[in-house]
């Protein structure tokens, strides 16, 4: 089995949306930040993460791309999977901090995710720009 499914599961309120004001013309700032933290249950290598959406929407209806509430037929979401470019040695009972980010560009065109490990050490940030 793997160190993620042993692990634990976190969540992280990345995607929250930002109405614009009606008539506003500007750039709303869509970028978001969340930092991660668990204990590994076992010990392992860490490969990297896998990131699964799920939205409540209204009248205890939602969409989600997790396996134990996924939505039947959905198939313009997907889960994500934040590799490591170096896999990482976890000690049963250590702390794994991750930090992920979703990025946006000026013209509100491009979203992109980029993420770093900062424990049990700390790595680069993968998937900048």
């Amino acid at each position: 089995a793997s160190l993620a499914a042993r692990a634990g599961r976190e969540r992280a309120s990345c995607d929250d949306h930002v109405e614009s004001p009606a008539g506003f013309r500007g750039h709303v700032d869509n970028d978001r930040f969340a930092e991660l933290a668990f204990t590994a249950a076992l010990g392992g290598t860490l490969h990297g993460f896998a990131g699964y959406f799920h939205c409540d929407l209204h009248g205890g209806v939602s969409i989600s791309t997790n396996a134990a509430t996924r939505s039947v037929g959905m198939f313009s979401w997907f889960e994500a999977y934040l590799p490591l470019q170096t896999p990482v040695a976890v000690r049963t009972g250590e702390e794994v901090v991750v930090r992920v980010w979703r990025r946006s560009d000026a013209k509100r065109t491009r979203v992109w995710y980029e993420w770093a490990l900062a424990s049990p050490v700390a790595t680069p940030v993968h998937n900048p720009g």
